[in-house]
């Protein structure tokens, strides 16, 4: 949930104040974004051999 307020300058009340619908897209975005980075971190430590 850090990510979801961090990235998308939310409030934790901000985000509970949302319509449900909302709530569901914005953690749906976070899941994407979360799993992008994974990936690119893999590839960056497999070309820099960590």
């Amino acid at each position: 949930m850090y990510n979801l307020f961090t990235r998308h300058h939310l409030t934790p009340g901000e985000f509970w104040e949302k319509p449900r619908g909302e709530q569901v897209l914005l953690m749906a975005f976070s899941d994407y974004e979360i799993e992008d980075q994974e990936k690119w971190l893999k590839e960056v430590n497999k070309n820099y051999g960590r």
